[in-house]
C-alpha cells in the first residue's frame, strides 16, 4: 500500500519567498534520501496560493525508514534549527496530511 504525505504551508503576507525557499530546501533534503517529491501550488480551493510539498512512499515501513534518515541528517537539523530560532516567522499556517491507496 503506497503512502502519500502532503505538507501544506501558508505564508504570511509578504513572506512567500522566504517560505518558498525553506520548503524548497526541505524538498532537496527529501530527494537526497531517495524520496519522490513534488512541490505544488494549489490554483483553486481553500489552499489556493499555498505551497504543498507532496512526497510518496511505497509503504509505512518505507516512510518510517526515510523519516529516520531525514531526521538525523545534518541539513534537516540545520533547517529546523533556523526555523525554530527565527524571530519573525514567515509561516501563517502549516498542516500535514497522510493518504493511503484504497484497494
Amino acid at each position: 500500500m503506497s503512502i502519500t504525505a502532503v505538507l501544506t504551508t501558508r505564508a504570511k503576507p509578504g513572506k512567500y519567498q522566504r517560505v518558498r525557499d525553506g520548503v524548497g530546501e526541505l524538498k532537496q533534503i527529501l530527494e537526497k534520501q531517495g524520496v519522490s517529491v513534488r512541490l505544488m501550488r494549489p490554483v483553486t480551493g481553500e489552499h489556493q496560493g499555498d505551497l504543498s510539498l507532496v512526497s510518496e512512499y511505497d509503504s509505512w515501513a518505507a516512510f518510517g525508514a526515510a523519516a529516520d534518515k531525514i531526521q538525523t541528517s545534518a541539513s534537516y537539523r540545520a533547517l529546523m534549527e533556523r526555523a525554530a530560532k527565527a524571530e519573525d516567522s514567515a509561516v501563517e499556517e502549516l498542516s500535514t496530511s497522510f493518504y493511503s491507496d484504497v484497494e
